[in-house]
């Protein structure tokens, strides 16, 4: 790992003060498992000497991936390149003025292949394990997410142009696409989406999934007769973090290396199918909507932004409606691999021939064999491929 004596003392006055003196460094493994694919991650610790008194602090350190698996044939170079990116240009420009609760990390150093972060888990910050999350913590992220999609509005307003236009090349769609690495794996969930609504009784699933593709494609690309925003574009449960420490909890997004420039119901829809179930959605959708919205404007005006010109109430609804193929579509690409049992998680994550064949060939034979053998998995799956082929229905045969 490239983690240089002058990049720790960089770190260390940005994060503490440039009159701190560095007196020792390790660096740990952050965790026992893998978190994901995507980034190695470990835990820097500093011994550091200010005013007199001796300081421990810790960091977060992520640098690309170690497997040759991953690199040579899954993650472009570009993904964790679109992170540096975002840290180093597109989140300092966001917050310049920023007037909130901020919705990331802060980051103390940028490099090529390595990224510094304050160590949230020091914090008391947790991820939620269970499915679906509770009540509040939907509501919590929704606000994070509206102030994060309201920062890039006014970082629009602020520029004169679009975020698009200000970083050419950035944000560029890394899962509906042939161009890049990780879009290879995009048609394998598909045709295990095909499996699995053949399976539950949707004889015309070999019509309707390329069309549900073609749709989504479609709808997660910038359009010029709608408001774009950065989206986060990969809100399952760990890449949200809440602290519960001293009353009211706060809410942080992590991981922003599939970011992509479209309209602000594509996060919105992939957070929630990703996060909740049918029975709560129809009791709670409305009510988690409005809340969004509530903060998306109350930020914006905060800032001394006017809402005119940006998105009105209706108008946003209406594009969150648009876009719900989009959550319900990212729930069975990813939900029968978030839902697996932790033991099988492991096991895919380990064993790299199951992880070559999960994302490059064939994902189809590991489902099958653990909706056969799970019940609780089962009817997780049957529940979100109902819910998408009949949405896709409505869709495509109204």
């Amino acid at each position: 790992m490239s983690l240089l004596t002058e990049d720790i003392y960089v770190v260390i006055s940005r994060a503490i003060s440039p009159h701190a003196k560095v007196l020792d460094h390790r660096i740990e493994p952050f965790s026992e498992g893998k978190n994901g694919i995507f980034g190695e991650h470990r835990l820097l610790v500093v011994e550091v000497e200010l005013a007199g008194a001796n300081i421990n602090k810790s960091f977060f350190v992520k640098t690309p991936p170690e497997s040759s698996l991953i690199t040579d044939f899954i993650m472009d170079e570009s993904t964790f390149v679109e992170e540096v990116n975002f840290y180093q240009q597109v989140q300092p420009l966001m917050m310049q003025n920023y007037k909130g609760e901020s919705w990331s990390a802060n980051c103390y150093l940028t490099k090529k292949n390595l990224l510094v972060f304050e160590d949230l888990r020091s914090q008391n910050y947790t991820t939620r394990s269970d499915f679906p999350m509770d009540g509040q913590s939907i509501k919590q992220t929704l606000a994070t997410l509206a102030r994060f999609h309201a920062s890039s509005v006014l970082t629009e307003k602020k520029l004169g142009r679009s975020l698009k236009q200000a970083f050419p090349g950035s944000f560029e769609e890394i899962v509906y696409t042939k161009n890049k690495k990780f879009g290879l794996s995009t048609p394998i969930a598909y045709e295990a989406m095909k499996m699995m609504a053949t399976k539950y009784g949707f004889q015309d699933s070999v019509n309707l999934v390329p069309k549900i593709h073609d749709r989504v494609h479609n709808l997660v690309r910038e359009r010029k007769d709608q408001c774009n925003v950065i989206c986060h574009s990969d809100l399952w449960r760990n890449n949200i973090m809440f602290n519960d420490e001293g009353g009211e909890s706060s809410c942080i997004l992590v991981d922003f290396q599939l970011l992509r420039y479209a309209s602000p119901a594509v996060d919105i829809n992939m957070f929630l199918y990703l996060n909740t179930t049918l029975e709560y959605r129809k009791t709670n959708e409305m009510l988690l909507f409005k809340h969004y919205y509530s903060v998306f404007s109350e930020t914006l005006v905060k800032n001394s932004c006017e809402l005119n010109g940006v998105l009105s109430y209706s108008e946003m609804l209406k594009n969150y409606q648009k876009h719900k193929l989009v959550g319900l579509t990212y729930a069975a690409m990813y939900g029968p691999g978030l839902h697996l049992k932790p033991a099988e998680i492991a096991k895919l994550m380990n064993d790299a021939q199951l992880l070559t064949d999960w994302l490059m060939h064939d994902r189809n034979s590991f489902i099958k064999s653990n909706l056969d053998a799970d019940p609780v998995y089962e009817e997780k799956i049957k529940n979100i491929i109902y819910e998408l082929m009949e949405e896709a229905k409505q869709t495509f045969h109204s």
